[in-house]
């Protein structure tokens, strides 16, 4: 692989690993934050669930705009968003709040994909390989990213978890400018 690929590749793999690891920690981080708040299981399940609705919509708009606007200014929107997300959830402690913060999560997961599989088609060389290396760094950051919300949560609390996840969305974010 050349030089130059891998001043390309890089950054594009690091956000992806970047964004993931925050969207692994949200599967930790807001049902739990949810029952530390003395939600029921019916709102902690809604709180999940009723964005998946939303969600629905939004992947199929993530689609077109990825075609419209341009793969690397749609993933752009996804790391804001997450950042945004991680700010309200850090700062909410209502229902509202928090599926506020899950609308802005929904809307960075449906326009994440569709905008990385896209830059991901674009890589040179074996299609296959590229898509492949998305998937596996895609899995590790959510999985790392999980087990980081755990130890976050019992070190910390919730709090500055969200506030990481917030900043793990800059992060994406700068190294998507690169």
């Amino acid at each position: 692989m050349s030089s130059l690929a891998r001043r390309v590749l890089a950054p594009f793999y690091s956000s992806s690993f970047a964004w993931n690891l925050a969207l692994g920690m949200t599967y930790l981080l807001i049902p739990l934050y949810a029952r530390e708040l003395g939600f029921s299981a019916l709102t902690i399940g809604s709180l999940i669930a009723l964005p998946v609705i939303v969600q629905m919509t939004f992947n199929l708009l993530g689609g077109a705009w990825t075609d419209r606007l341009g793969a690397m200014n749609i993933s752009l929107v996804a790391f804001i968003s997450t950042a945004a997300a991680g700010a309200v959830f850090a700062l909410s402690s209502t229902f509202a709040g928090l599926l506020a913060g899950q609308i802005l999560m929904i809307v960075a997961r449906a326009v994440y994909w569709p905008s990385s599989w896209s830059l991901a088609r674009e890589i040179p060389g074996d299609r296959s390989k590229g898509m492949g290396w998305l998937n596996a760094v895609t899995s590790f950051g959510q999985i790392v990213g999980t087990v980081a919300a755990g130890m976050i949560i019992a070190a910390w609390g919730f709090g500055p978890g969200f506030w990481i996840l917030s900043a793990l969305g800059a992060l994406s974010f700068a190294i998507g400018l690169t």
